[in-house]
């Protein structure tokens, strides 16, 4: 986990507008000095690894405003996964879109299921009663 925040930095004015983003997460650090602590405990475990350390300016905002994007809530995780993302190039600070989803999530039913569909169930059309078909036996 703490290898997704390495290299990441922030100053502590921006780190109290991003503890007061994330106030529900309790894995949160609470303070900026624990979270310096974790962001070099990744620096550490990333150059154990023989890997490069890409440094990356927080945006607080741009990670708020992608948050409400993709419809979760700004925590710990979901820091890591807006991480992710930069470093793969697939979310710019600043320019990726961070507006409203542009295809809002089906309506999902939840109601019982429909019998009449239902392959090797017959429907008796005058009594309305249910039979199992001979063929499934």
């Amino acid at each position: 986990m703490e290898r997704d925040l390495a290299g990441v930095t922030i100053s502590a004015d921006g780190f109290s507008r991003l503890a007061e983003a994330c106030q529900h997460d309790v894995r949160f650090p609470r303070t900026f000095t624990e979270w310096c602590a974790l962001v070099e405990s990744g620096d550490q475990k990333l150059l154990a690894q023989d890997s490069r350390l890409v440094v990356i300016p927080l945006d607080v905002e741009d990670f708020v405003a992608w948050c409400q994007r993709v419809d979760i809530a700004p925590s710990l995780d979901g820091l890591r996964a807006y991480l992710i993302l930069i470093r793969r190039r697939e979310h710019v600070p600043g320019k990726s879109p961070t507006g409203p989803r542009t295809k809002p999530r089906a309506l999902q039913r939840r109601g019982p299921p429909k019998m009449e569909s239902s392959p090797g169930v017959l429907r008796d059309a005058g009594t309305g009663r249910f039979t199992c078909s001979p063929h499934l036996f």
